[in-house]
């Protein structure tokens, strides 16, 4: 069985915070598996599943990039979860604006 299809459509967390964000991108970007999963193909879908929940609830154009494609110069070191949530955050309020 797809485990695509298994997973719920990813929610939009309206409230979701910067330290709940953060958690999701250092999940993602360390490719921690939830309990029991051991084989890295199987983290894919949850991955997805994590990526889409962000997108939904942190209008931003692609927080994938954020995470995937970041520059290390915008930086100046390679960014934290956090520094990455914040960015998003950050891109999110002057999308408002």
């Amino acid at each position: 069985m797809d485990k695509e299809v298994s997973l719920p459509n990813p929610l939009i967390v309206s409230n979701i915070t910067v330290e709940e964000a953060a958690k999701i991108i250092d999940m993602i970007a360390e490719l921690k598996s939830p309990e029991g999963m051991e084989e890295v193909e199987e983290v894919y879908p949850y991955i997805n599943y994590y990526i889409e929940l962000l997108e939904k609830s942190i209008p931003h154009n692609n927080i994938s990039d954020l995470i995937y494609w970041y520059d290390v110069e915008e930086y100046g070191h390679e960014p934290t979860a956090r520094e990455i949530a914040e960015k998003a955050f950050k891109d999110k309020n002057e999308i408002i604006l």
